[in-house]
């Protein structure tokens, strides 16, 4: 019963947050990451509250849901657009057991 529990407020806890809010649609459909691969290919990115984004040692790292594991983002997987919405945005990679397994592009809020 309490796993069933976790599951369910893990689950809520990191569903997308919803990127399209029907003003900035085509604005975020036209991401891409410094490699020019888009940001949104069938998956939705996730907000990053500002306690969860930093840059440490002249990079930008976000921290890694469920495991809180601060993840490094490259300068390759960074979108240098200003952004129009001023929450960050990561899309993650995840893997069948949930866990992020790299970090497709990143676009920083207006917090730093």
């Amino acid at each position: 019963m309490i796993r069933a529990l976790v599951v369910v407020v893990l689950l809520i806890a990191l569903s997308p947050a919803f990127s399209h809010d029907g003003m900035h649609d085509d604005w975020l459909k036209s991401l891409k990451n410094g490699d020019g691969i888009a940001c949104c290919v069938g998956s939705e990115a996730f907000s990053v509250d500002d306690p969860d984004w930093e840059i440490s040692k002249d990079r930008y790292r976000v921290r890694q849901s469920p495991q809180h594991k601060w993840i490094d983002v490259w300068p390759n997987q960074l979108v240098t657009e200003k952004n129009k919405i001023g929450v960050a945005k990561v899309w993650p990679t995840i893997d069948a057991s949930g866990t992020w397994t790299s970090v497709r592009c990143f676009l920083p809020g207006d917090g730093i």
